[in-house]
């Protein structure tokens, strides 16, 4: 018995390992998260506002709070905050993974490439279903998993990124 009779060593009937029939060889799960992590990106970078006393805490005096950077409105809605999600705000828990730094355009340049690598291949292999079901129960599995290790150290530290 060969490697060749293992059913992840077979092509697909219909197409390549490569999706097959879609557009530009990308499946259409993997094309959609791409592109939704894209929009993301950009509406934290585009959606922006000068910083709030209750952003920052009654210490912050005005020229201080002149010289920070601007706050993206999206981020702020978007980012893993334990606080929120325990008064109800639950979203928070998959949106996370959407968001990424917006002053380093490589944090989400590398997680896109990485995902168009691998998720491609995932994709194909398990099929679009199960591929965003694994996609989206990552993000809830390590969204939980941090805001119990903030329970537990204090620490109230927003989170993004995938």
């Amino acid at each position: 018995m060969g490697i060749e009779s293992r059913d992840y060593y077979r092509q697909p009937p219909g197409g390549d390992y490569t999706g097959g029939p879609t557009r530009h060889g990308l499946p259409r799960v993997c094309k959609y998260l791409i592109i939704a992590n894209v929009v993301v990106f950009c509406l934290q970078i585009f959606s922006v506002r000068t910083p709030r006393p209750e952003d920052l805490g009654p210490h912050y005096g005005t020229e201080l709070r002149q010289q920070l950077p601007p706050i993206s409105v999206v981020q702020t809605w978007f980012q893993l905050k334990t606080d929120k999600v325990l008064q109800g705000q639950v979203w928070r828990v998959v949106t996370c993974a959407f968001c990424h730094n917006r002053e380093d355009i490589f944090h989400v340049v590398f997680n896109m490439l990485f995902l168009f690598w691998f998720g491609k291949t995932l994709e194909v292999m398990y099929g679009s279903r199960e591929f965003l079901l694994f996609y989206f129960l990552g993000a809830v599995i390590s969204s939980v998993a941090y805001m119990g290790l903030e329970m537990v150290t204090g620490d109230r530290i927003p989170a993004i990124g995938a």
